[in-house]
Formats: structure tokens, sequence, C-alpha cells
């Protein structure tokens, strides 16, 4: 399994060499291909949520491990926690990209009903491309470009609130969109609705809890059957994915050089440094200070 690492949303821009971003919390950013991004993201945790609508021509993309190709029309979603990687983009590929944090998309209330809906659940997880029609596209296009015009008017004496305003009505036409361009009566299967509360905790727990058991007991279910779940949706096993997220949080973490490798072990629950230690070189190959002195390089 390729090992990934946890990005956060001003890490993105920044690799992409792009402008487009507010506080951290929500970037959007257009590339078409007279501007092609010249450093494209492999293997990633992106932190939050990501909307990326395709305007032209084609490109392939591993989303958790599955391969897709992409083209003119195609909407793709990612859920935080989702692993991401583009190749093979096509010399005309062209897309506008919304990524939001989880901790913006908090603060906005009215949206609570919107991640109700079936194609804002877990369903995205698994199948997460949508190919939606050329006005629908058009839509959303407008809405994407309109957030990213609010961002840059930082003169605007309520420039928070008409970004989160601009957002709400990309979120409302997206739900409708998919609410009338898709059936949207399908109910998520009871499976479903276990992996979704499963990754929810995971993304708010895997510091401090490393076993199958917390996750199963907390969900009133047994290891086996989580493990079960797990596989078949996103063709890892639940200690994969626990893993993971602590390797990629460990090199985050030794990249802080004011923290020592004690106080990281600290910080991600490990009983002591040694045994920190023997995690991270299973993962890396290398020691945590060998991997900081090569980080530093």
């Amino acid at each position: 399994m390729v090992n990934s690492r946890i990005m956060q949303i001003k890490e993105v821009m920044r690799i992409l060499g792009k402008d487009g971003i507010f506080e951290n919390q929500l970037a959007c950013h257009e590339a078409d291909e007279k501007d092609p991004d010249e450093n494209i993201i492999e293997h990633a945790y992106l932190d939050a949520f990501s909307f990326t609508l395709v305007l032209n021509g084609t490109a392939e993309t591993t989303i958790n491990y599955h391969r897709h190709t992409i083209g003119k029309g195609d909407l793709v979603f990612l859920l935080p926690l989702s692993v991401i990687s583009y190749h093979n983009l096509s010399n005309d590929f062209a897309y506008i990209d919304l990524i939001v944090s989880r901790t913006f998309l908090n603060k906005l209330p009215v949206l609570n009903k919107i991640f109700t809906h079936a194609y804002f659940s877990i369903k995205f997880f698994r199948e997460p491309i949508a190919n939606i029609s050329t006005a629908s596209s058009l839509q959303l296009h407008k809405q994407m470009k309109h957030i990213r015009e609010r961002i840059f008017q930082t003169n605007h004496s309520m420039h928070k609130e008409v970004i989160k305003n601009a957002v709400v009505g990309f979120m409302l036409d997206l739900d409708d969109i998919l609410a009338t361009d898709f059936n949207s009566s399908d109910e998520l299967s009871r499976q479903e609705v276990t992996l979704k509360k499963f990754l929810d905790m995971l993304s708010e727990n895997y510091k401090s809890a490393h076993n199958v058991s917390f996750y199963a007991r907390s969900l009133s279910i047994t290891p086996q059957y989580l493990s079960i779940i797990v596989k078949k949706y996103t063709g890892l096993t639940v200690s994969d994915l626990i893993f993971d997220m602590l390797f990629s949080e460990s090199r985050i973490l030794l990249q802080e050089h004011n923290l020592s490798v004690q106080q990281i072990a600290d910080i991600l629950h490990f009983s002591d440094q040694s045994s920190f230690g023997k995690f991270f070189k299973r993962k890396a190959s290398m020691s945590p200070l060998e991997f900081r002195r090569v980080s530093q390089i």
C-alpha cells in the first residue's frame, strides 16, 4: 500500500502554486490548458471536503485506491479522509476546484440538512464521481467562480460573511442538481451508515485510539463485523486506515523541530518512545530521527 500523508488546504495550494485561499479554511482555484498545474498531488489524505468540476479534457485519478478516468462534466467530490492522486492529464485538461474545511462547514447550520442527503454520504466515498448535465456544469462553474471572486474581496467590510453566503449558494445549487439529475431516493444501507460513523470517529480519535476494538465497541458491533464493512467499501483493513493516519501525522510532527520524538510519541498516544520508533521504522524503513534529518535536506 502506498504511504499517504495528511494535507491541509494551505499546503495543497502551496504545492499547486495557486492563490485564492481564505484563512486555511477555504480555497478555490481554476486551471486550464493555458495554465496547467506542473505539480500534481500524489497520494495524500485531504483533511477537507473537495469539489472538482472538470471543464475540459481528461485525466486519470486514484481515489481511495480505486482508479478512475474523468472528463468534461464530471464532478469529483471528496469527503475528508479520502486519498487522492492525479496523473496522465491531457494537454487540454481544465478544471475548477473548491476545497472547504470541516471547521468552515460546521459554522454553516443551513448545510446540516444537505449533508444528510444520500449523495452527501458515504455513497460518495464509494462512488466519488458524478457526470452532470451541461446546464448544471455551467451553473456550478458560475457559483465556484463567484466564491473565488469573494475570496479576493479582502477590503469588503463583511468579507467572511459574503464568502459564507457564496458557499451556501454553491451548496444549495449542488444539492438541487444532484437531487434532480440523479435518483435521490436511495436510502443508505445499514453498512454504509456504519462506515460513515466509523470514518467520522476515526478522524476525531486516530491519535489516541489505535485499536479496532475501540471503534467497534463505540459502534456497538463486533471488531470482525467492522473489519468486514471497512474492507468491503474501501479495500483496506481498519488497521490500515488507523496506521496510515498515524504515520501521516507522525511525519508532519517530525518536521516540527521544536518537538522531541518523546513528545510526538506522547501526542500520538504510544506507550513509550521505543514503541513509536518501532512503528515508524516499520512504515518508513528509517528511524524518526533519520527521517527528520532527511526531511531537512
